[in-house]
Order: structure tokens, then sequence, then C-alpha cells
């Protein structure tokens, strides 16, 4: 498993991949035909083995919301699952938490929206909250496990200040949606 780092991004060597590798008469070399990955080399063979943030709407005034998918396979129950949506704020490590509702089936999504977003983006809604308040300069995470916080999926660098929004390869988070 490569991990890939916030700019999507990631590597491994040779004697990452085959530390455990013997040989009776000594290992002479070890190479890899890839060292370097990023996000076109993500996998789609291997379903998600929880929910992830599949969409974030930062639109003008209080436009906001978080598209939330399930794509492992079962029907996720958010309100026992102890699932939140936590914003924390340019370059703050708290956070203004969300307690999700809601039942999401597998293959399907949950959308939360801020409480005074259009009429089009509240029909797309499951959830509202007042505190889905985010200008594309502040990260936002998908937690489990209530108080505890086990990050699921984050949007941004928690404690970060980007400047007026996340840029990557020339692309913004402010006044975006991205999917």
């Amino acid at each position: 498993t490569v991990t890939l780092d916030a700019t999507g991004n990631g590597s491994i060597t040779a004697a990452q991949v085959g530390s455990a590798s013997t040989d009776n008469c000594a290992i002479a070399s070890m190479s890899l035909s890839q060292t370097a990955f990023n996000c076109s080399h993500i996998s789609t063979a291997t379903p998600p083995t929880d929910l992830f943030i599949s969409e974030y709407v930062e639109g003008s005034s209080n436009n906001k919301s978080i598209e939330i998918y399930n794509g492992t396979g079962a029907a996720v129950n958010l309100t026992t699952g102890g699932y939140q949506i936590r914003v924390f704020l340019i370059c703050l490590t708290s956070a203004t938490i969300i307690n999700l509702a809601g039942i999401i089936a597998d293959g399907d999504v949950f959308v939360v929206s801020n409480t005074l977003a259009n009429a089009a983006i509240l029909s797309q809604s499951d959830q509202t909250s007042g505190s889905i308040s985010f200008n594309g300069d502040d990260a936002v995470a998908l937690t489990k496990n209530g108080a505890a916080g086990t990050f699921v999926d984050i949007f941004g660098s928690i404690g970060t200040d980007p400047g007026t929004a996340w840029t990557q390869s020339g692309n913004t988070t402010l006044d975006r949606t991205l999917r």
C-alpha cells in the first residue's frame, strides 16, 4: 500500500516491498518498475472500507455543502457509527462539529448543506446545519466514533493557512465545486 501525501503524491522503495525476501545465495539486488505514484494510480478494484467525501461545494454566501459517498458494500448508519463533519477554520486545530444522522445505502450519497443555502442545494440535502460554513481556505474532515474522532477523510490541511484557497495544479477551492 502506498500512502499519498496531501499533494496526492507518494513513493516506495524496493526495500519496503521486499523487506521479507530471502534467497539461499543472498539477494544480489532488488528493484521496482515504478516507485512514484499519484492520484491517477488509485485502484478502484477493491471497494472502499469506509465512507469518503465525494463532493465539496464552496459557493457564494451560504451556498455550501459536503457530499459523502458510501461504496462499502453495505448500508452505513451515521448515527450509531458516530459520524461527524468537522470544520476547521483557517489555522485552527479545534473544530466546529456537526453530528450526522441517518443511513446511507451502499452506492448512495448523503449531502449536508448550510441551512441558508439556496433552494437548489437544499433540495438535494439530507441534513442541514448552520455550521456548514467554510470558505475555500478551511479544512473539512469526516470522522467516526463520536468524540474519539477517528478521521475517515480530510479535505485541506488542519492547522494550515493556505492563503485565500487550497490550490493544486492551478485548481482552487475558492467558490468551486470539487468532485
